[in-house]
């Protein structure tokens, strides 16, 4: 049985993709062992990005420090591939882009018939862009945002439940019992403490203001939030919190 998914063509080098790069050897094999699991098909680009073919993972060997990959159906595309100096492997895998560069790439078996052999990289790219990709914050463990700018009757800092989150922005829900925020109204340093990851600080704008229905858990206003001039840092923490949940998610399947 073939993949399911189809792979694309890789960004270009000159784009500034530093805060979605992973470069945990224990994370970036757990990303290649899920694109193998879901059966994802790769584009290998190579020869200056001219040349490509489609191909599938189909083995990662920590232990040997090697990815092992299909052969193309094109038996001069795979000679020209294995001469080339660099490979760009791309794919997507639930809207997300994953793309990793590796040197040179040699001859191997896997289950009796030939493949293709390659490092391990040593890092890897990971895109979710945030018109793409919100993921939902846990109820047991809610994640908190703090308007500084904020402050109740009592003259303390209010916090707010989160619940989504993106490396754009977030939604965060205010009940009856919390003060009003308006629509366009713009906070400079809001403060979200990720728990195992750390503490990002960052501006946000209130773009979007919805009624929770009472018969919901949360009854409240639930405020749609885009970050303003976040720095890469700060969103690189937030990347690697959705990467954690994921991975949490996908032990619990």
């Amino acid at each position: 049985m073939m993949p399911t998914a189809v792979a694309t063509s890789p960004l270009s080098a000159a784009q500034d993709l530093s805060q979605y790069m992973i470069h945990s050897r224990v994370e970036m094999i757990g990303v290649l062992r899920d694109i193998i699991t879901r059966r994802a098909l790769v584009s290998i680009t190579y020869g200056f990005g001219n040349e490509s073919i489609v191909s599938a993972l189909l083995s990662v060997n920590p232990e040997f420090e090697e990815v092992v990959l299909d052969f193309g159906a094109d038996a001069s595309a795979n000679q020209r591939l294995l001469s080339a100096k660099s490979l760009t492997v791309t794919t997507y895998v639930e809207h997300v882009k994953i793309q990793f560069s590796v040197q040179r790439a040699e001859t191997t078996m896997f289950e009796a018939r030939p493949a293709i052999r390659v490092r391990l990289p040593q890092s890897l790219m990971r895109l979710q862009r945030r018109e793409h990709y919100r993921i939902s914050t846990p109820l047991a463990n809610p994640l908190k945002c703090v308007l500084p700018e904020l402050l109740d009757r009592n003259g303390k800092m209010v916090e707010f439940r989160v619940a989504d989150i993106s490396c754009g922005g977030l939604a965060m829900v205010a009940n009856a019992n919390q003060i009003h925020v308006d629509l366009g109204q713009k906070f400079d340093a809001c403060e979200i403490e990720l728990p195992g990851i750390g503490n990002v600080t960052t501006g946000l704008i209130i773009r979007s203001i919805t009624e929770i229905p009472d018969s919901t858990l949360m009854r409240g206003r639930r405020c749609g939030c885009q970050f303003v001039n976040i720095a890469g840092t700060m969103a690189t923490l937030i990347q690697r919190y959705i990467n954690s949940l994921e991975r949490e998610r996908r032990a619990r399947t």
